[in-house]
């Protein structure tokens, strides 16, 4: 996220983010905050927390200063209980890793479902019939 409005276009979802909050406790750090924002856990199905500027910022830019806690708690609303912990116990979570679960890119499902737009529009088999001269 951006620390300030400067430089974002009004009307992308970036300016809407930040100015459309409201004001609440945010889910991560239960801090009270004036404005809330969205943060999306998953795209296909949309799963969205309300966290504040500060948490949005460290989950997208420095998940490794997350504690353990918020970490457990990111997973647990996006895989649910048992699965959370067993990712937790897992040795090999590294921050690249735990980054794309928590902070997956709207990019690249942007790209992925254009991909499946693609095939399902693509017939799959044509034949070519060759015409042999007589």
């Amino acid at each position: 996220m951006v620390a300030s409005l400067q430089g974002v276009k009004k009307g992308t979802l970036v300016h809407r983010f930040i100015t459309a909050g409201k004001p609440g406790k945010c889910e991560l750090c239960s801090s009270v905050v004036e404005k809330l924002e969205a943060h999306h856990l998953c795209y296909s199905p949309e799963k969205t927390i309300k966290i504040c500027h500060n948490c949005h910022h460290k989950v997208h830019f420095w998940p490794n200063r997350l504690s353990d806690y918020e970490k457990s708690k990111l997973l647990v609303r996006r895989y649910g209980q048992k699965h959370s912990q067993d990712l937790m116990r897992q040795k090999h979570l590294t921050i690249p890793v735990l980054a794309k679960m928590i902070a997956p890119s709207r990019s690249l499902f942007v790209r992925k479902q254009q991909k499946l737009e693609i095939k399902r529009i693509k017939p799959k088999h044509t034949k070519v019939f060759k015409h042999r001269p007589r």
